[in-house]
């Protein structure tokens, strides 16, 4: 028996889908991985070949106050990002957000603080997990894996968008010199908050939500290319995250133009891969598995 690290396994199937030999950078999103960091990975990217893996960027981490039980009961995942991330005004903001919820989030903020059976994660699906919980309690618990990033998807069809679709939420990008870059969401995951307390128009939020993922993982991979200049420019995306209609891999024909399309199975569910091949220093030829996005 051969360990392999649950990401680069994505990878490498989306490689070997292709014909991929070389190394190549990729995006992988889904919902539950193990990391070798003993934290839960799910929004990686990665410059990788069969043989090994190097993680170049990843989703900031949060944590998951109660673990599994976070993962089923959803807003408990968000109230735990709440207070991670705002550890006084997180609080306040889970209360108004949750307010039939007081006496659990006092809990939570006592195994939030003390790190009780919390495991830190970052992952696409539970992003998904804890927006749905912000937003009117799409899915305040989940019955099976992926519900609440279903339900949340769904939703955004009962209109049609009423706003430019170049609207994204804001999003930082940090660096260390120990460590990768850090893929920063809580100034979206504010804004959400304030919109949706401002009584802003919830199918408008979930689109825009969407769009700022798409536009997240375009400036990393820009950046990525930028201070790597000796990468190789292809670039694979799995997960299981780009199944979802408003995130898969087509979506990033905003930035690419696509040619072909098709998807796969992995693990006993659909899911989306792709690889891009770029053609400039700063544009991309993508090709998503088997679908090819050229340059514009």
């Amino acid at each position: 028996m051969i360990p392999v690290q649950h990401h680069h396994a994505h990878h490498v199937s989306c490689m070997e889908d292709n014909g991929l030999k070389e190394p190549c950078l990729g995006i992988i999103l889904d919902g539950t991985g193990y990391g070798e960091d003993g934290r839960i990975w799910g929004f990686e990217f990665l410059y990788a070949d069969a043989t090994s893996f190097e993680r170049l960027a990843h989703l900031r981490c949060t944590p998951l106050p109660g673990g599994e039980r976070a993962v089923k009961e959803p807003w408990r995942n968000a109230v735990g990002m709440l207070m991670h991330y705002w550890p006084r005004k997180g609080k306040e903001l889970a209360a108004e957000l949750f307010p039939e919820k007081l006496k659990e989030i006092n809990i939570l903020d006592h195994m939030v603080r003390q790190r009780i059976n919390t495991p830190m994660a970052g992952t696409c699906g539970r992003l998904f997990d804890a927006i749905s919980a912000i937003l009117v309690s799409i899915c305040s618990k989940s019955t099976y894996e992926g519900e609440a990033a279903i339900k949340l998807s769904d939703y955004m069809n009962r209109s049609e968008p009423e706003q430019s679709e170049a609207m994204i939420y804001p999003f930082h990008l940090s660096t260390t010199s120990a460590n990768p870059i850090q893929l920063d969401l809580s100034p979206m995951i504010y804004q959400i908050i304030q919109d949706k307390l401002a009584g802003h128009a919830v199918t408008e939020i979930i689109r825009t939500f969407h769009r700022t993922l798409v536009a997240c993982c375009t400036d990393v991979v820009l950046r990525l290319v930028k201070d790597r200049p000796e990468l190789n420019r292809s670039v694979v995306l799995s997960g299981g995250s780009f199944q979802k209609t408003f995130i898969c891999p087509e979506k990033f024909a905003g930035v690419f133009k696509m040619k072909d399309s098709r998807s796969t199975h992995i693990n006993g569910c659909r899911a989306m891969t792709a690889v891009c091949h770029w053609a400039k220093s700063s544009l991309p030829r993508v090709s998503l598995k088997n679908s090819i996005f050229e340059s514009r």
